[in-house]
């Protein structure tokens, strides 16, 4: 099975020697691709060889393009239009600085979710394949930078403690 597996990779060409991806739990590039194992090295410097007929499902992120995608919370008590317009101006600012690695201009948008002390809204921006990371963390700089000059709060948790009882 893992013979059989293993020709249908390579004659599909589904991955080869030097592509990221993700198997399972196990994060990293393609060092080997043989017949019946493919061999990939995580970041922190593992090998590990897994058999082709395991690869079942897995996610290959060295291919066309990838999605740098960055939620940020905005507490409830700030102005959240004012948030989202200073994320579009972050967005048009990163991309051009970063036309190299940029496919498209990112977009915001807008609330994604509502949680316990913020709402989260999100930019997003299709980058180079294996770019993302890099532009997410661009992007998180930019953000920060960019909401301490606005005033913008970026919530943390607040927790009220009562204590009953004698003093």
């Amino acid at each position: 099975a893992d013979v059989i597996a293993g020709f249908f990779l390579l004659f599909e060409g589904l991955v080869r020697v030097g592509d990221y991806v993700k198997v399972g739990k196990v994060r990293g590039r393609i060092v080997n691709v043989g017949l019946r194992v493919i061999q990939v090295r995580r970041y922190n410097g593992q090998l590990w060889v897994i058999p082709n007929g395991k690869l079942e499902n897995f996610a290959n992120y060295s291919r066309e393009y990838m999605r740098a995608i960055v939620k940020v919370g905005v507490a409830y008590e700030q102005d959240v239009r004012r948030a989202l317009q200073v994320l579009k101006e972050v967005g048009q600012q990163w991309y051009q600085d970063h036309q190299d690695i940029a496919l498209d201009k990112p977009t915001v948008t807008g609330i994604v979710t509502f949680d316990q002390s913020s709402c989260t809204i999100r930019i997003a921006c299709k980058v180079k394949p294996l770019k993302h990371w890099r532009a997410q963390r661009q992007i998180r700089l930019l953000i920060r930078d960019a909401f301490e000059r606005e005033g913008i709060e970026i919530p943390f948790p607040i927790r009220t403690l009562e204590f009953k009882g004698k003093p």
